[in-house]
């Protein structure tokens, strides 16, 4: 089974990150897991400034 925990709290090892930690660890006791941990805040998301740049590649 696959899972991603998207984490948003700005503040890591926090309580937020902590009940996250105790989750994974338990869906890793129970068998076959593929997690992943993913913090939103170190991402750079950027928004769509209409440039179409999707339109010139074939993967998207």
């Amino acid at each position: 089974m696959k899972m991603m925990v998207l984490h948003g709290s700005p503040r890591k090892n926090g309580n937020s990150d902590m009940l996250t930690d105790y989750f994974l660890k338990g869906m890793r006791e129970i068998g076959d897991a593929e997690l992943d941990h993913v913090y939103v805040n170190d991402l750079r998301i950027r928004s769509c400034q209409g440039c179409l740049f999707w339109t010139l590649k074939a993967s998207y």
